[in-house]
C-alpha cells in the first residue's frame, strides 16, 4: 500500500485547486472590465454636465442603456460561473466518488473490485490508490484463507480417516478376542487341572490387557476428534469409592502392599458429573501406582470445596511409593505414546496412553492433573475436577418399609400390577412369582398392549412392569407414551430386563421410569422395589404363605444349578419343575432358531432370541447357556457379526448339554403310549414342516419324541439325530417309515 500511496502524497493537488482557478479565470476579467467600464461612465457623466442639455439628455440615455448591459454581463457571467461550478462537482467530483463508493461497497458485500485507476492528483486519487492496496491485500488474504480451509479440511479428512482406521481395526481386533474370551471363560467353567486353570487364568489376564490397550485407543481417538461427550448425572461419591477400593484392593494384595483411600467428610453425598469418566481416571492412576510400586502403599486422598452456590470442585490425589521418576521423564510423560522408560528392556508394560487421557478428560472435566517425583522414592499425581452438586438418583424408601421383607406375608397383597413380558416363560414365572406374594397381575406380551392399557383416563393398575425388549414396540418407547398421560408418581413403571449395564440403567431412568431391575429377578430385591414406589391399599385379610406342596425330589441336573434357581423361586420346588419342562418344550431349538436367523441375515432377530434366551437361562441359574447366549447377544449389539458366528458353537454345544439335562426331567406322565400308538396328527405337521425345511419342526419333534422312543427307541434315535444336523431330507424319510406303520393295522 505505501508503494502506491506515496507518490500520491509527493504531487497531490487539492481537489478544490481547478474549481478556485476556474472561478478566477470566468470572474476576473469581467471584474475589470466592469470595473474600467464604471469608470468610463462616471467620467463620461462628468464630461455631459458641460455639454447642451439636449445632447447630454441623449447621452445619458445612452449611458443608462450601457449601465444596464453592463450589469446584464455581470449577471450573465456570474451564472456562467455557477453553472461551471456545478458541472465541476456533479460530472467531476461526484462521479469519481460514486465510483469510489461502488468500489467499497463491493468489497464490503465480499465481491473483488475491478482495478480502477484514477488519472487525477488529488484527495480522491490518494484515495483510490488506498482502495487499489486495501484490494489487493483483500485478494492476499483471501487466498491464504482458502488455502487454510483446504488444509483444514484435509487435516479434518485424515482426522476421520484416522478414527475410521481405528473403529475398523478395533473391530477387527475385538471379533476375534471376544471369542478368545468367550472360549477362555467356558474353558474355565469346565473341569480342569490346576495348571491347566492357572494357564486359562493368565490367558484372560494376557487378553484382558489387550482389550484395555484397545479401549485406550478408542478413547483417545474419539477425545481427538472432539466426539467423546461427557454424562452429567447425579452419583454418590461413596459408591465410586468402593467400588475402586474393591477393583484396586484385590491387585495390592497380590503385591503386598498397603492401599487407602482416605476422602474427606465434607464433601457432599450426591454429586453430578460423569461418575464413569472420573472412576476412570482414578482407576487409572491407581494402577500406574500399583504397577510402578514393589514396596509400600499407595493412597488415594479426595478432598473437594464449594466454588458457589451449585458449583463444586473435587481434589483428588494418587501417591505412591515406587521407583519415582526423574524431572525429564516427568517433561514427557503426558506426551501421546510416551512412558517414562523408553527403552526396549523395559519391565513395564503399557500403551502410554492412559496418563494423556487421563490429561484430557481432567481438562474436559474443567481441571489440572500435575505429578511430583523424585526418583526411588515415589510419585503423586494430582489433578482437580468440577462438578455440581446433585441429588440422589432414586427416592427414599418409605418409613414404614422394612428392610427385612419377609416373602412368606404376601407383602404385595392388595396390589394391582401390569407386568408386560414377551417371553412365555418368564412372563409365566414372573406372573406366578408376584401372585404368590400377593399382587392381582394382568400380563401383556408386548408395548402397544401394555400402553392400551396403562393409558385409560382412569388407570387401574398400581405400577407396571415393563420388559425393555418386545416387540412391535419396546419398553422404553412404551414409557414415554404412558408418560404423556400419567405421571411417575401416579403409576410407577419399574424397568425388569436382561440388560444390567449402567448405561441402559440410565437410559431407563431417561425414558420416565422410576426404576431398573436386572434379570434374573430376586424375589426380594423386586418387592422392595415395588414397595420403594407405591404402597399396598389395603394390607388387611394378608395371610402368612406355608409351605403346603410337599417337597418334589428333582434330580441333579448337569450344567443347572438347581439350589440357587430354587432359591430364585422363593423356594418353590413346583413351580421349578414346572419351568423347566416349559423350557424343555419350548426352548429345546432356540440355539438353532438363533443359527437360521444368523443364516439368513436377520440379525435383529437373533439378538432378540439371544437377549430372550438369556433372560431364561439366567432365571434357571443355567450358567454356561446364559453366558454364550450374553456373548452372542453382546456381539450383535455391537454389529460384530463375525464374533456372533465364532460364538454360535459355544452356544449350540451349551443348548445341547442343556437339552441332555432336562431330558432327565420326569414330568409326572404314567402313562406310555402303545407300542402300536402313534401320534398320527403331529407326525403329519412334522412331515409337513419338514417338506417346508421349518426350523420349527424340531419343537414338534420333541413334543412327540418320548412316544417315538417308546415306539422304537433305534428308529427314533436316527430321526433325532438327522434333525439335529438339520438333515431335512434324511429325517423326512425317516419320518415317512413312521408314516407308514402307522396307517398298518395294529
Amino acid at each position: 500500500m505505501s508503494a502506491q500511496t506515496k507518490p500520491l502524497s509527493k504531487h497531490r493537488h487539492s481537489i478544490a485547486r481547478p474549481l478556485q482557478l476556474m472561478i478566477l479565470a470566468l470572474l476576473l476579467p469581467v471584474l475589470l472590465i466592469a470595473g474600467v467600464t464604471l469608470c468610463l461612465l462616471q467620467h463620461a457623466e462628468a464630461v455631459l454636465v458641460s455639454l447642451p442639455p439636449a445632447l447630454s439628455a441623449k447621452l445619458q440615455a445612452v449611458l443608462a442603456w450601457s449601465s444596464l448591459l453592463l450589469w446584464l454581463g455581470l449577471l450573465i457571467a456570474i451564472l456562467l460561473v455557477a453553472f461551471a461550478a456545478f458541472y465541476y462537482v456533479d460530472y467531476l467530483l461526484a462521479a469519481r466518488l460514486r465510483r469510489l463508493g461502488d468500489a467499497m461497497q463491493d468489497m464490503l458485500d465480499g465481491h473483488t473490485p475491478a482495478p480502477w485507476q484514477d488519472r487525477h492528483h488529488d484527495e480522491i486519487a490518494a484515495m483510490a490508490g488506498s482502495l487499489h492496496a486495501f484490494r489487493d491485500m483483500m485478494l492476499q488474504l483471501r487466498e491464504k484463507t482458502d488455502d487454510l480451509h483446504q488444509a483444514k479440511e484435509a487435516s479434518e479428512a485424515a482426522t476421520r480417516a484416522k478414527s475410521d482406521f481405528l473403529a475398523n481395526m478395533s473391530h477387527e481386533i475385538r471379533t476375534p478376542l471376544t471369542a478368545v474370551l468367550g472360549y477362555n471363560q467356558l474353558a474355565l467353567d469346565e473341569p480342569a487341572s490346576d495348571k491347566q486353570r492357572d494357564n486359562l487364568l493368565k490367558v484372560e489376564a494376557a487378553a484382558r490387557t489387550l482389550l484395555g490397550v484397545i479401549n485406550d485407543i478408542l478413547d483417545f481417538s474419539k477425545i481427538e476428534a472432539g466426539k467423546l461427550v461427557l454424562e452429567n448425572v447425579s452419583f454418590s461419591l461413596q459408591e465410586l469409592v468402593a467400588n475402586l477400593r474393591n477393583i484396586v484392593q484385590m491387585q495390592a494384595a497380590e503385591k503386598k502392599l498397603l492401599f487407602t483411600i482416605d476422602v474427606s467428610p465434607d464433601i457432599p453425598p450426591w454429586l453430578r458429573g460423569d461418575p464413569l469418566r472420573l472412576s476412570q481416571i482414578l482407576l487409572n492412576l491407581a494402577n500406574n501406582a500399583l504397577k510402578f510400586t514393589e514396596y509400600g502403599q499407595v493412597r488415594i486422598a479426595i478432598h473437594g470445596q464449594l466454588l458457589a452456590a451449585d458449583d463444586y470442585e473435587l481434589h483428588c490425589a494418587v501417591s505412591d511409593t515406587g521407583i519415582g521418576m526423574t524431572p525429564q521423564q516427568v517433561e514427557r510423560l503426558f506426551q501421546s505414546f510416551s512412558q517414562a522408560d523408553t527403552s526396549t528392556t523395559r519391565r513395564f508394560g503399557g500403551s502410554g496412553l492412559g496418563l494423556v487421557i487421563c490429561r484430557q478428560l481432567v481438562g474436559l472435566m474443567r481441571g489440572q492433573i500435575g505429578v511430583n517425583s523424585v526418583p526411588g522414592e515415589g510419585s503423586t499425581f494430582r489433578f482437580s475436577v468440577r462438578l455440581q452438586l446433585g441429588s440422589a438418583v432414586e427416592a427414599k424408601a418409605p418409613p414404614d418399609c422394612n428392610p427385612a421383607i419377609s416373602l412368606h406375608d404376601a407383602p404385595l397383597h392388595g396390589l394391582y400390577l401390569l407386568l408386560a413380558e414377551d417371553n412365555e416363560l418368564l412372563q409365566a414365572y414372573e406372573c406366578q412369582l408376584l401372585q404368590s406374594l400377593g399382587a392381582r397381575v394382568k400380563t401383556v406380551s408386548d408395548g402397544e398392549q401394555a400402553v392400551a392399557l396403562a393409558c385409560r383416563p382412569q388407570p387401574s393398575f398400581d405400577a407396571v412392569l415393563m420388559d425393555i425388549q418386545m416387540p412391535r414396540l419396546d419398553g422404553l418407547q412404551a414409557t414415554r407414551r404412558i408418560r404423556e398421560q400419567h405421571s411417575a408418581s401416579s403409576l410407577p413403571v419399574i424397568a425388569m430386563t436382561a440388560h444390567a449395564m449402567e448405561s441402559e440403567r440410565q437410559r431407563s431412568l431417561d425414558a420416565g421410569m422410576n426404576d431398573h431391575l436386572s434379570k434374573p429377578i430376586i424375589p426380594e430385591t423386586l418387592v422392595a422395589t415395588l414397595l420403594r414406589w407405591v404402597q399396598p391399599a389395603s394390607r388387611q385379610g394378608a395371610k402368612r404363605m406355608e409351605a403346603t406342596v410337599p417337597p418334589i425330589e428333582l434330580p441333579q441336573l448337569p450344567g443347572i444349578d438347581l439350589p440357587a434357581a430354587l432359591q430364585q423361586l422363593g423356594g418353590k420346588q413346583s413351580l421349578l419343575l414346572k419351568l423347566l419342562l416349559r423350557m424343555r418344550q419350548d426352548y429345546s431349538d432356540a440355539a438353532l432358531q438363533i443359527q437360521a436367523e444368523l443364516d439368513a441375515g436377520n440379525d435383529a432377530e437373533a439378538m432378540r432370541l439371544a437377549h430372550s434366551l438369556k433372560g431364561v437361562a439366567a432365571t434357571l441359574h443355567i450358567s454356561q447357556l446364559q453366558k454364550a447366549a450374553a456373548a452372542i447377544e453382546a456381539s450383535l449389539a455391537a454389529n460384530d457379526r463375525q464374533g456372533a458366528d465364532l460364538l454360535m458353537p459355544a452356544l449350540l454345544r451349551a443348548m445341547e448339554e442343556t437339552n441332555a439335562s432336562l431330558a432327565l426331567l420326569d414330568d409326572g406322565s404314567a402313562a406310555v403310549p402303545s407300542a402300536s400308538s402313534l401320534p398320527i396328527t403331529a407326525l403329519q405337521e412334522l412331515d409337513r414342516l419338514l417338506s417346508e425345511r421349518n426350523i420349527r419342526a424340531k419343537r414338534v419333534y420333541a413334543g412327540i419324541a418320548e412316544q417315538l422312543a417308546a415306539h422304537d427307541a433305534a428308529a427314533n434315535l436316527r430321526l433325532a439325530q438327522a434333525l439335529e444336523q438339520l438333515d431335512f431330507i434324511s429325517a423326512r424319510h425317516q419320518l415317512l417309515c413312521w408314516l407308514q406303520q402307522a396307517d398298518q393295522p395294529g
